[in-house]
C-alpha cells in the first residue's frame, strides 16, 4: 500500500481550494494541500516524492541519482559539498528578490509568502508532493506557476530545462494548471534589473505525466516502502 502523508492531530490541515486555470482549459479541479510548520513540512516531505526530486527519481538529472533520493527517504544522512551548500543557500537568499523583480517586470500579482507553509499533494497518488515558489494571477484572473532559480544562464541554455522538466510538470499536475515559468537570475550579472531575468516557459504535458511521471514515481515509492520493510526486519 502506498504511504499516505502523516498529518498532525487536532490541526485542520487538509484544505480544498478551487484553482482557476488559463483560458485553454476551463476545469476547476480542487488543489489539495497541507498547512504545516517548517518542522512538519520537513517531516512530511519524507513521505513522498517532491517536485524538485522527481527528475532525479526518473533518472533525468545527472547531478542527483535515484539512489541519492532513495537514501534521503530512508533517512540516511546526505553529505553535501561546500559548493553545493553555497548554491542552495544562495538560491534561498535570492528567491524573494527574483520574485520581486518578476512582479516588476510583468506587473502581475504574485502569491508567494502564503505558499511557504503549504505542501500540495495528489489524493489519488499521495506520494506526489510539491512546494511552490510563486503563483501568478493574470489580469483576467487565470493563474500559472513560477519557480525562482539563481544559476548561470549558460546552464539553462545547455540543459534546455530537461533536468527540471518533471518538476514543472508535477507542479502543474497537482494544481491542475497548464503553464509554468522558470524565472532565472544569472549570478554573473552586476546590474540586476527586471530586464536581466531569464524566462523559461513550460507548458503542461499530460502524456509525459500519465506515461512517465506518475508510473515512475509510483515504482520508486514502492521501492522505498520495500526497503523500509527490509530495514525493519
Amino acid at each position: 500500500m502506498i504511504v499516505v502523508i502523516q498529518t498532525v492531530k487536532k490541526k485542520p490541515l487538509i484544505n480544498e481550494v478551487p484553482i482557476k486555470v488559463n483560458q485553454t482549459i476551463q476545469t476547476l479541479k480542487p488543489a489539495f494541500y497541507l498547512i504545516l510548520t517548517r518542522k512538519e513540512w520537513l517531516e512530511a516531505r519524507k513521505g513522498g516524492v517532491g517536485a524538485s526530486e522527481i527528475d532525479s527519481v526518473l533518472g533525468r538529472n545527472p547531478y542527483t541519482k535515484p539512489e541519492d533520493i532513495l537514501k534521503r527517504k530512508l533517512g540516511i544522512k546526505e553529505v553535501f559539498t561546500p559548493d553545493a551548500i553555497a548554491r542552495m543557500r544562495a538560491g534561498q537568499i535570492f528567491e524573494p528578490t527574483i520574485i520581486h523583480l518578476y512582479a516588476l517586470k510583468t506587473g502581475l500579482q504574485i502569491e508567494s509568502k502564503s505558499l511557504k507553509d503549504k505542501l500540495y499533494y495528489d489524493p489519488e497518488n499521495p506520494f506526489l508532493l510539491a512546494s511552490l515558489d510563486g503563483m501568478v494571477t493574470r489580469k483576467d484572473g487565470t493563474k500559472y506557476l513560477i519557480d525562482a532559480k539563481y544559476s548561470k544562464a549558460k546552464f539553462w541554455q545547455e540543459c534546455k530545462t530537461e533536468y527540471y522538466y518533471g518538476q514543472a510538470q508535477q507542479q502543474m499536475y497537482l494544481l491542475d494548471l497548464y503553464y509554468h515559468e522558470f524565472v532565472v537570475l544569472n549570478p554573473d550579472i552586476e546590474d540586476v534589473t527586471p530586464e536581466s531575468l531569464i524566462i523559461v516557459p513550460t507548458v503542461r504535458d499530460d502524456k509525459f505525466i500519465k506515461d512517465i511521471l506518475i508510473p515512475g514515481a509510483k515504482e520508486f515509492w514502492q521501492t522505498v516502502i520495500n526497503r523500509k520493510k527490509e530495514l525493519e526486519k
